[in-house]
């Protein structure tokens, strides 16, 4: 019958299980650091893409303000040459609606 003998030395794995261990958190370090670094790089990007697109908004509305601004500036010159010609036609017509709109406000802020 032959016998084996199971040798229960382990100090040889020992070191070696520590440096797997400290080679594991090494690694798990530089992937936590590149995931950090990713997120970073992600946050930077959509931080550079809505500054873009504010800026897109505001070069729009700014745009839109114009382009209101310049329809109501051509409006008013018409009404303000349709109110000078109707002024000039009949002058005594807005003689009697100014003397009624001047009565008018007076009643009005007299009983205040």
């Amino acid at each position: 019958m032959a016998t084996t003998t199971k040798s229960t030395d382990t100090k040889p794995e020992v070191p070696d299980l520590a440096a797997e261990v400290a080679a594991l958190r090494n690694e798990m370090s530089n992937v936590i650091s590149l995931m950090g670094r990713l997120g970073q790089d992600s946050a930077t990007v959509a931080r550079d893409s809505a500054k873009a697109k504010v800026a897109e908004g505001v070069a729009r509305g700014s745009e839109a303000a114009g382009k209101a601004a310049d329809r109501a500036r051509n409006e008013w010159a018409g009404v303000e040459s349709r109110i000078l010609a109707e002024t000039q036609a009949r002058p005594w017509r807005t003689l009697g609606i100014a003397a009624l709109g001047g009565f008018a406000l007076g009643i009005f802020l007299r009983r205040r």
